[in-house]
């Protein structure tokens, strides 16, 4: 039997899928606003920057110094500034004029206005690809492999591939064109607060500052993007586990447009580039750093306590931004004191010194999201299986005694699929897979609701009944099978 509020929503209200998508559309709304802003928050700092000489643009993106494409990306977020209130505007107009037009309720017009500010952080990264396809076609099998250990990441419950798919593609398109238009004015208008204009090399004070900007700019809007997906997603993710999956995906795909840019060079370091982001440092670096920033977001997801939440949210960004600063620094330090001691580029460099240091940096990073994943899988599996043993329990068949050892083991689950599909085809196997996977997401529902999930929108009653209906489609085959 459904529930009452999965129908109306409460109190009578809304529908729930309703009360969903515009959950969703204002959250997507509020992170494209504060990327949005932050952009114009740059614009200012640098129009405002100390200018000596007075023929230099008040825009330092119009500087004959600078290419035409950030140029391009500017345009388009101003047009995005007129384009967004136009749109919200004349949406509201024509709400008023038809209000029971189901093409605009109010998540529909939030949803277009976030993407119109969206859109032109998407433009480097378009460009980029499109500049430079022999570097992204040798970069796209190493991570789609990463992509798909990641996917494997949990025992029990994996998410939907799409899922991990736009989180990359969060990644790789939005997080990149919005870090990288950040770093663009603070490399403009650095020097003219930290440094002397009038020097051709950057002093170390802008050096650094633009590794500390450029750490926090970056790890915020990988981050945008794990917090999305648990808002927009809220059915497929839960917990540490699906924070770090996420993490990893975002940071993957960020990692793949900057391989892109950087492989993209001219001979050795090209080569080198792709030796050390897509293969030495692929599940390092952006991975392991916005894997730590997922784990943090998942924590603090199924936390009821709202202060508790943004300290641990914040607790896990300043590690990741720190983490990041720290390498950048400490390996642009180690660029510059290593032709002391070797010959930059050799063997003994390019096989051995410089991994070395890579796995110095990262690998505390990386040993950090794998650990917590250990922990936090343990912890979902003794939950699941309290709550598998309770389901049992109630007389219902949509969990029986016999089954809940075999849907703890991953090894026992996969035997169970070979044998079907040996014996039955694989139409039995998809059955068997449904059906397994419809019990396993009944007794997370059970576990959320259990714990207090804030963020917990099931409804057990449905997620039973659903178990129930495979299982009968399941017998029923069976029966025509064995006839």
């Amino acid at each position: 039997m459904t529930h009452p509020a999965t129908e109306t929503g409460p109190a009578g209200g809304p529908p729930r899928r309703q009360l969903d998508g515009d959950r969703a559309a204002t959250a997507l709304l509020a992170v494209a606003g504060a990327m949005s802003l932050a952009y114009g928050a740059e614009l200012a700092v640098d129009v405002l920057r100390p200018r000596p000489d007075e023929t230099e643009p008040a825009i330092g993106l119009f500087s004959p110094l600078w290419p035409d494409l950030p140029r391009v990306v500017f345009w388009c977020v101003v047009a995005s500034w007129v384009a967004a209130p136009t749109v919200w505007l004349v949406a509201r107009l024509a709400r008023r004029m038809a209000p029971d037009t189901p093409a605009l309720r109010p998540s529909r017009y939030r949803l277009l206005v976030a993407v119109v500010l969206l859109l032109p952080f998407s433009v480097h990264p378009v460009v980029l690809m499109a500049e430079h396809v022999p570097a992204l076609l040798r970069c796209v099998p190493t991570t789609a492999f990463a992509l798909w250990a990641v996917h494997r990441m949990p025992r029990h419950r994996r998410m939907p591939g799409w899922l991990l798919l736009a989180a990359a593609g969060w990644g790789a398109l939005v997080a990149t064109g919005f870090a990288g238009a950040l770093n663009l004015w603070f490399m403009n208008y650095g020097v003219a607060y930290l440094g002397d204009p009038a020097d051709l090399v950057p002093a170390g004070t802008v050096t650094t500052g633009a590794f500390l900007h450029g750490a926090i700019v970056e790890e915020l809007g990988k981050a945008a993007g794990v917090w999305l997906a648990f808002v927009l997603a809220r059915r497929h993710v839960h917990g540490v586990v699906s924070g770090v999956v996420l993490g990893a995906a975002v940071g993957l795909g960020f990692n793949l447009t900057e391989s892109v840019e950087y492989v993209s060079a001219s001979g050795a370091t090209g080569e080198f580039q792709y030796w050390m982001r897509q293969f030495v440092g692929l599940m390092a670096a952006h991975t392991a750093f916005t894997a730590v920033v997922g784990a943090g977001i998942g924590l603090a997801r199924g936390t009821p306590n709202r202060a508790r939440r943004w300290i641990i949210v914040g607790a896990g960004l300043f590690a990741s931004a720190g983490g990041h600063f720290a390498n950048n620094t400490i390996f642009a330090w180690y660029s510059t004191v290593r032709r002391e001691w070797f010959t930059p580029g050799g063997p003994l460099d390019v096989l051995v010194v410089t991994p070395a240091v890579l796995v110095a940096l990262q690998g505390p990073f990386v040993a950090l999201y794998l650990a917590t994943l250990w922990i936090a899988r343990r912890a979902a599996a003794q939950g699941l299986a309290v709550e598998l043993d309770r389901e049992s329990r109630t007389g219902l068949p949509a969990v029986t005694p016999v089954e809940v050892p075999v849907l703890l083991d991953p090894a026992t689950r996969l035997w169970m699929r070979v044998r079907t599909v040996r014996e039955l085809g694989f139409a039995a196997y998809r059955q068997v897979r449904r059906v397994q996977a419809a019990q396993l997401e009944l007794a997370l529902g059970r576990l959320r609701v259990a714990h207090g999930d804030p963020d917990a929108t099931v409804d057990v009653d449905v997620l039973r009944n659903r178990v129930l209906r495979l299982k009968q489609a399941w017998s029923d085959r069976s029966t025509v099978v064995r006839r």
